[in-house]
């Protein structure tokens, strides 16, 4: 009886992460994105910013670092003669 209990619960336990995935999905990189981005606010609250221009700041230049592929190419300093393609082109292929 207990192994049937113990199967019922791990069906709807899957179930729920199934069909709730379009919930939970940004949920946890939301969760992750924070914990990324709290050393930087915590730098830029030292540096006497307030606690919201420091969230903006921190989760702005975060985005922008992960999405912009032309802000990766100058960071690591490729050669031209590799090409950087925009984000939504990465995308399509």
């Amino acid at each position: 009886m207990r192994a049937l209990t113990s199967l019922i619960t791990g069906v709807v336990v899957i179930c729920a992460l199934y069909f709730g995935r379009a919930v939970l999905i940004p949920i946890i990189l939301a969760v992750l994105l924070s914990f990324l981005v709290a050393p930087f606010v915590d730098l830029l609250r030292r540096l006497k910013f307030g606690q919201v221009p420091s969230v903006i700041v921190a989760v702005l230049g975060t985005t922008l670092r992960i999405f912009d592929p032309s802000v990766t190419c100058w960071i690591r300093k490729l050669p031209k003669e590799t090409p950087c393609k925009p984000f939504w082109q990465l995308l399509m292929e």
